[in-house]
């Protein structure tokens, strides 16, 4: 079948006067179905610096829009998820704001609104280093006067602070229920040196850091062969915990085998017991997103898993983490086959209570 053409002006000037729009809707506008075709000449556009792209995006599908009306994607942000748009709206209304006069969860989603937050390095008179975020519609001019008045340098007046986000509260532990509500996850803690499955003691302040790589593994299953282990995962119905929390009630017939630190890290979970119920792999060889089922005092519990092969995690990855699985309503272990910061391992008392941190 040939592609029938399209006119990269007529394309152009959609974009120019919809702003921002889905490729979606330029689609239907041109009332051609080459996807294709769209698509590479859209990057084109873009490549060309003609037609910008956001980091925002809905259903997986970027904006495109005209560089010369940033103000268009506005419009946009109402796509982002509820702790970003928050973020968004504090920082539209304040225009600049210091990095570390906020918690943890609105650093992070300073990072995240990439199309409307941009880091300002400043340094002070004393010699300083201080990063603040101005709203992408202000000038640099603009914030450095604003940021000085802040910090009242010159003698400026220093007006109050902007108020910050409410954190939100940390999922907190059930400690009755036979099968822990999505709500409410369990005070389940991966430990180094546990060989049977005890009943939880007191609740201490610190949380314990599960080791995943030292524990001794139960005794494994026979294995099937791989041909029909994979056909039987794919026909099999999802039971326990994750039916009850609504899981879909087949698994995915595909298993993303060709990635080696998918294999490595479901080969280790299995080894201690806990089961793949669904996988993604984000970034080959890089990063894992995975549904799973551990074995606690209390029964079958799932867990949201975020996996990632990196030298050293930060704490941006383990808040990253918490956020992804709160949306999930699930508790969360994150893996790693490196180091994580000592900050990030500081959060599990605070902002990350009752979430679970393992290496592979």
């Amino acid at each position: 079948m040939r592609l029938q053409p399209i006119d990269r002006e007529v394309l152009l000037k959609l974009v120019k006067e919809r702003s921002p729009v889905l490729p979606l809707d330029l689609k239907r506008a041109l009332n051609q179905g080459d996807s294709l075709l769209l698509g590479a000449m859209l990057s084109e556009l873009v490549a060309r610096k003609l037609v910008k792209i956001t980091h925002v995006k809905l259903g997986g599908s970027p904006y495109y829009y005209d560089p010369e009306k940033p103000e268009s994607i506005e419009k946009a942000a109402s796509n982002l998820n509820e702790k970003d748009y928050r973020t968004y709206n504090l920082l539209k209304e304040s225009k600049v704001l210091r990095d570390d006069e906020h918690d943890a969860l609105t650093r992070v989603s300073l990072r995240n609104i990439k199309d409307y937050a941009i880091n300002v390095p400043f340094t002070t008179p004393d010699g300083v280093q201080l990063s603040f975020w101005r709203y992408y519609l202000v000038t640099e001019a603009e914030a450095v006067p604003l940021i000085r008045q802040r910090l009242g340098i010159d003698g400026a007046a220093t007006p109050p602070p902007a108020a910050t986000l409410v954190t939100p509260q940390p999922l907190t532990s059930a400690t009755s229920s036979p099968i822990p509500s999505t709500a409410s996850p369990p005070p389940t803690s991966l430990t180094p040196s546990a060989t049977s499955v005890t009943p939880p003691s007191p609740p201490s302040p610190s949380v314990a850091v599960a080791d995943v790589t030292t524990a001794p593994a139960p005794a494994k299953p026979k294995r099937q062969s791989r041909k029909k282990s994979v056909a039987a995962t794919a026909g099999a119905p999802v039971t326990g915990t994750a039916a009850i929390l609504g899981v879909q009630q087949t698994l995915p017939s595909a298993e993303p085998v060709e990635d080696n630190f998918y294999g490595h890290v479901k080969r280790v979970l299995e080894e201690r017991g806990a089961r793949v119920l669904e996988g993604k792999v984000v970034k080959k060889e890089a990063e894992l997103d995975l549904l799973i089922e551990l074995q606690t005092p209390f029964g079958p519990t799932a867990y949201y898993c975020k996996a990632k092969s990196k030298k050293k995690s930060s704490e941006a990855d383990v808040i990253a983490a918490k956020l992804e699985g709160n949306t999930r309503h699930l508790p969360v272990l994150y893996l790693s086959n490196g180091e994580v910061a000592k900050k990030a391992l500081d959060l599990l008392s605070t902002t990350c209570k009752g979430m679970l941190i393992g290496k592979v």
